[in-house]
């Protein structure tokens, strides 16, 4: 008996404090200033890509610890770029102005390298990626690598020279993917498409080493948006894509399948994009932003306003089907596309009356075998036994779920007007977390005031967190292991 309550008393504060905020650091100018996106290293370092607009002050610094710039460096050009690097400890160690461009996508890979997608600024049609003046006619998509320096190390770019982008860039199992669309007639490396004037999502896989497009593919050309594309992984040799088919389109057919109108899907292709099978969210309006797996499962997270049928199940909202007023879910599914589970958190008050709430998760990933979630939310939630309230318009959420659907932690950091933009794991259990703020952002005893618009905070969180699961009834000895359910926040 004695070495049973000596069990106890050790586990007790690791329930008490599941997750510890380390630092937190902001970084903004007057104007209005954005997260990309972050990408962790294997050292424990941190990527940081953020964007400005220079064009709403003048004579203004931003400050990214010891380095500084100047906003009006470039007058008139708006979304000025720079790549940030900090350390385990949030101290800046490198800081580096990139050029200017409409930033669209970023991330990193396995060696210390980054990636930034990009298009023409849409004001004035200029581009500049290091010192390279780009000229649209080459295409109007643009890719671009650095090293662990910042030193560009290649820039392609493809499409044609009026619509084409390249809005995601994936890294996956050693293999840099993109998404992307276009209209029109339109160029991919190699490949020439013959696109109706509405945009049609495409993708397809980079080389790392010199930025040549390995190959492209799409689903399905859309004559009205009936394909929008947002996120993708692979697993298994498969990939797998994640999006909507919005409800004022008539759906779409892809072989012999058809992609309801309103619903959210995830997609199977072959390693080429080769269209496999997908499973739908049927709904009149079902939104999936996100997508990640833990090598085994699939999860994509979204929001929806419409009852979601799935598989034998039906999921509905809180406010009455059709609002328009969007709650937040996360999902899971097997590899094959099998529905596992799904989960939303109950709203428990409505604090406006307007359509235009937008509760939504933007950001998913999965590490060691768990999925951290971040997004923003605007009504009353409850979250297991919590009650969480916007503070303001909105306010940030992040939590912390298990694979058998078990929330094991949530936290909405106590800001006004603030969303969770990016999330990034290492193998340390260090979670880093990034995103907007207007006013102030607060991590525990952590605190930050924007310097005029939206700025950027980063976060990092380092976790204690156990799973849950069923515990034996006994009985136990000295040195016995034992899963205690973990339900505190």
């Amino acid at each position: 008996m004695k070495s049973k309550y000596l069990i106890l008393l050790f586990i007790i504060p690791s329930l008490l404090n599941a997750q510890n905020y380390e630092w937190l650091n902001s970084f903004g100018h007057k104007g209005s200033d954005n997260i990309i996106g972050i990408s962790t290293q294997s050292n424990g370092e941190c990527v940081m890509a953020i964007y400005n607009s220079s064009s709403l002050v003048v004579n203004d610094t931003l400050y990214f610890d010891k380095y500084k710039f100047k906003i009006n460096e470039f007058p008139n050009i708006i979304n000025n770029i720079y790549l940030v690097r900090l350390d385990s400890n949030g101290k800046v160690l490198n800081a580096k102005g990139i050029g200017y461009a409409f930033i669209r996508s970023f991330c990193g890979d396995n060696y210390g390298n980054v990636y930034i997608s990009c298009s023409f600024n849409i004001d004035d049609n200029r581009c500049k990626i290091d010192t390279l003046n780009l000229n649209k006619s080459n295409g109007k998509a643009v890719v671009a690598k650095f090293d662990k320096n910042f030193d560009l190390k290649w820039i392609v770019q493809t499409g044609n020279d009026t619509t084409s982008q390249i809005g995601v860039l994936k890294y996956c199992n050693n293999k840099l993917y993109f998404i992307g669309g276009s209209s029109d007639t339109t160029s991919i490396a190699y490949k020439t498409y013959y696109f109706k004037k509405v945009s049609t999502s495409l993708f397809g896989e980079i080389n790392t080493q010199n930025g040549s497009i390995l190959w492209s593919n799409y689903l399905h050309i859309n004559s009205c948006q009936e394909i929008l594309i947002y996120d993708m992984i692979s697993l298994n040799n498969k990939l797998y894509f994640a999006g909507i088919s919005p409800f004022n389109c008539n759906g779409a057919k892809i072989n012999s399948d058809t992609i309801l109108p309103g619903s959210g899907f995830i997609i199977m292709t072959d390693s080429l994009g080769i269209y496999i099978k997908n499973i739908l969210f049927k709904s009149k309006y079902t939104n999936i932003r996100t997508i990640s797996s833990d090598g085994k499962n699939i999860y994509v997270g979204g929001c929806f306003s419409d009852t979601v049928f799935w598989g034998a199940k039906k999921f509905s909202p809180f406010f009455k089907s059709g609002s328009n007023i969007n709650e937040f879910f996360v999902a899971a599914v097997t590899y094959n596309l099998k529905p596992l589970w799904f989960y939303s958190p109950k709203v428990t008050k409505q604090l406006s009356n307007s359509y235009n709430i937008n509760n939504i998760i933007l950001k998913l990933t999965t590490s060691k075998g768990f999925i951290y979630i971040g997004g923003k939310f605007d009504n009353e939630i409850m979250i297991d036994s919590t009650i969480f309230s916007p503070k303001n318009v909105s306010s940030m959420l992040f939590l912390k779920m298990d694979s058998l659907n078990n929330v094991l932690w949530a936290t909405s950091g106590n800001n006004s007007k603030g969303t969770i933009i990016s999330i990034d794991a290492n193998k340390e259990n260090s979670v880093f977390v990034s995103g907007n703020f207007l006013d102030t952002v607060r991590c525990n005893s952590f605190f930050k005031l924007s310097k005029g618009s939206y700025d950027v905070f980063i976060t990092k969180i380092t976790d204690y967190s156990i799973t849950r699961g069923k515990v034996s009834p006994g009985p136990y000895c000295a040195g016995d292991t034992i899963l205690i359910p973990y339900s505190k926040f």
